[in-house]
């Protein structure tokens, strides 16, 4: 079984267009890791938009995002990476793709790759692409 994990940032240059084009397969998961519901950049990125686009493909998981969000100099540390990481595994384990939302626009400085590495190390198989 092929299992994929795509990271995305909404404010990342092309981000609408990646999004449209992975969320066009059925079976993918939107799992936003933002702490917050909301979108101070742009309005489509509000869960209530994105619930109303994607239904119940669409998971929000603060337990995945970064309690130093707001503080850039401080690191990454997850909120409660225990709970948010076993429910993205149950959607991969059971074959379907899981995009990763976050805000950032570069991966290396984002939440999303720890969550991303930390899936990596409890499944092996995992293939991570970065969009």
């Amino acid at each position: 079984m092929n299992k994929k994990l795509y990271t995305l940032g909404c404010i990342a240059l092309g981000a609408d267009e990646r999004l449209l084009w992975l969320m066009a397969d059925p079976h993918v998961r939107l799992v936003d890791i933002r702490c917050s519901r909301r979108s101070c950049f742009h309005s489509a990125y509000r869960s209530d938009v994105l619930e109303g686009y994607y239904g119940y493909r669409y998971l929000h998981m603060p337990e995945l995002s970064d309690k130093n969000c707001c503080v850039r100099s401080l690191p990454i540390v997850l909120e409660d990476p225990s709970i948010g990481l076993l429910d993205v595994l149950f959607w991969v384990d059971r074959g379907y793709p899981v995009c990763l939302l976050c805000v950032c626009a570069q991966v290396q400085f984002c939440c999303r790759l720890v969550v991303a590495d930390l899936l990596v190390q409890l499944c092996p198989a995992l293939q991570v692409i970065h969009l």
